[in-house]
Parts: C-alpha cells; sequence; structure tokens
C-alpha cells in the first residue's frame, strides 16, 4: 500500500492510502509527524488511511493559541476529517495524539468507532509555561533547535 502527500485546506498536510473498510486516522506525537506512520501502511492493507501533520507540523497550520486546549485539536481533527470527506473513523494516537483522541472522544463522540491510545501523553499537567519544570523547558528549546 503506498500512501500519498494531500494537502487539505486549513492548509493541512497528510499522508492519505486508498483502501476499503472504515478510515483509520493516525495521530503523531509531538516532535513527529504523518510521515512516522508511512512505514506502517503497507502492514494495514485494504484500510483507506489518513495520518495528517498535527497543527503547527510539515505543512500544516499553526492553531490560533499559543497554548491551545485539547478541545481546539479535537475541532480542527474534526474539520480535517470533513475537508478529507470522512464522516466517522477508527483512530489511533500516539504520544500527545493520543491526547488529541480522547479530546476528539469527548467533543465529537458519533464520529468515533474504535480507539487505540499508544504510549499516549500525560496531557497537560502543567497550565501555565512559567511552571513548567526546567527539564521541560530543555525540551522545548532542544525542539526548537532542530
Amino acid at each position: 500500500m503506498q500512501a500519498t502527500e494531500i494537502l487539505l485546506p486549513g492548509p493541512v498536510t497528510a499522508l492519505s492510502a486508498d483502501g476499503e473498510g472504515p478510515p483509520l486516522v493516525l495521530l503523531h506525537g509531538i516532535g513527529s509527524s504523518a510521515r512516522g506512520f508511512a512505514a506502517a501502511l503497507p502492514f494495514l492493507p485494504g484500510r483507506r488511511m489518513l495520518a495528517p501533520d498535527m497543527p503547527g507540523y510539515g505543512g500544516s497550520a499553526p492553531l490560533p493559541d499559543e497554548f491551545p486546549e485539547p478541545q481546539a485539536f479535537a475541532d480542527w481533527l474534526a474539520r480535517a476529517l470533513d475537508a478529507a470527506g470522512i464522516g466517522s473513523a477508527d483512530l489511533l494516537g500516539h504520544s500527545l495524539g493520543g491526547v488529541m483522541v480522547a479530546a476528539f472522544v469527548h467533543r465529537h463522540p458519533s464520529r468515533v468507532g474504535r480507539i487505540v491510545l499508544s504510549a499516549p501523553a500525560r496531557g497537560y499537567a502543567v497550565q501555565a509555561p512559567a511552571d513548567w519544570p526546567p527539564g521541560a523547558w530543555k525540551r522545548l528549546r532542544d525542539l526548537e533547535a532542530m
């Protein structure tokens, strides 16, 4: 199964693979991208798949808020699915993508089939960036440098 890169309104870049059966949407974690799922696609034959670059990654536009809440990501995903012509789907979220899946399930339950949370992040345990521990600040600086 070969994936192709597509551009959805927003803009949102994504990897897409055609197939039959319920769509499977793959959401990456922080510091990653949709391309991280490319090697897995051949092992999932027969499924329509969509792996979007999360807001602010790849060619996807960032969300307007500097520190968006999970609900904003859930609504972003709903718009991306609408643009891709996907009404409901099975969802796989890795790391921070797992937080997005949980938020999407909460806000849009009728659009969700099955879910897989792979090594989900703990979410937004610290609200204010000023309260972040020094290690978190170092990781953020490392990611910005990369």
